[in-house]
């Protein structure tokens, strides 16, 4: 009921006095996960736990990533920790649960034999997420459009979490790349376009002295000598 390291520490030998050992085990590991403790306190607890140890069966869980919660046997019990963990249990066959959130549960079978340790090492996979490309009009079907290497089209791309690379390339023009880090749950969207081809000299001599427009851009009369973008341009001269 208090929570206190001392009433926690008292609890363990409580325990070890009566012979129940995994909980007496479980009680010094939470002591020694307390805050402030001293190297003496520290000493302490440790040996009370190796004094316990072979009277137990050791579980010790890793996983990638760390945090996961850790289920024995059944799943509708409460879990008994997060990873790294390190929890004792009755020996023989169990089950080992490892849950995180957007990630697909970890299973795995394990024996555990009195008065030693089994580690357990689970990978949790990732659930995918979506990848929103989006390309503007003006690039639309200009180019070719690739997700790490593969083409694809416009739109959601399910990915798994990670970098990624966008990119949309057109004969004659720049390529366009676009990075984006995406972390488990969560959804991104990236906008990729062509880069324009730089600027070029565009001299026009109209007769009549004739208003010119480029794109439909009033750009002066008569003789014109502007920049304009590289590529395709309309331009007319009106008297």
């Amino acid at each position: 009921i208090v929570g206190s390291r001392n009433a926690i520490f008292d609890a363990g030998l409580g325990l070890t006095r009566l012979g129940r050992s995994a909980e007496a085990f479980g009680y010094f590991r939470e002591y020694l996960a307390s805050e402030g403790l001293s190297a003496q306190e520290r000493t302490d607890g440790e040996a009370r736990m190796a004094e316990l140890r072979q009277h137990v069966a050791v579980l010790r869980v890793a996983s990638a990533p760390v945090g996961a919660q850790v289920f024995v046997d059944r799943l509708d019990l409460a879990p008994r920790g997060t990873t790294p963990l390190e929890v004792a249990l009755p020996p023989g066959a169990h089950v080992v649960y490892l849950q995180a959130p957007h990630h697909a549960d970890f299973r795995v079978e394990t024996n555990l034999v009195l008065g030693e340790a089994t580690e357990v090492q689970g990978t949790l996979v990732p659930e995918p997420v979506t990848l929103i490309v989006e390309v503007p009009p003006a690039s639309s079907g200009t180019g070719t459009l690739t997700l790490d290497g593969a083409p694809i089209q416009p739109g959601p791309q399910q990915v798994s979490p990670g970098e990624h690379e966008v990119r949309l390339e057109a004969s004659g023009r720049p390529t366009a790349v676009r990075h984006v880090v995406l972390a488990p749950g969560e959804d991104g969207r990236v906008s990729i376009t062509l880069a324009p081809l730089g600027q070029a000299r565009l001299r026009v001599a109209s007769i009549q002295g004739a208003e010119v427009r480029v794109d439909g851009r009033r750009v002066g009369q008569g003789e014109v000598d502007i920049e304009v973008d590289r590529g395709a341009d309309e331009w007319e001269g009106r008297a």
